[in-house]
């Protein structure tokens, strides 16, 4: 990958500060990820930052879907 895209997608921020913070997300998630898929992850990641960092500053919040168990049952959805 070249340098200009790498400079790109990292912001100006440090490609190892940026590297631990995606290897901390993926450590809370939970999430398996092979090192055939990891850079190609990393990189993905790092692109949409400016994007989730510019959302946050709004403070706009996403309504949470309720579980299939909270939603209420529709007539004639189910087995009669």
């Amino acid at each position: 990958m070249s340098t200009s895209h790498q400079s790109h997608s990292t912001d100006g921020h440090d490609s190892a500060e940026l590297h631990a913070q995606f290897e901390a997300e993926i450590r809370v998630a939970g999430i398996t990820v092979s090192n055939t898929d990891r850079e190609p992850l990393f990189h993905l990641w790092a692109e949409h930052r400016p994007i989730r960092e510019r959302l946050q500053a709004a403070g706009v919040e996403l309504a949470e879907e309720p579980s299939f168990t909270q939603k209420p049952a529709r007539s004639g959805g189910g087995v009669s």
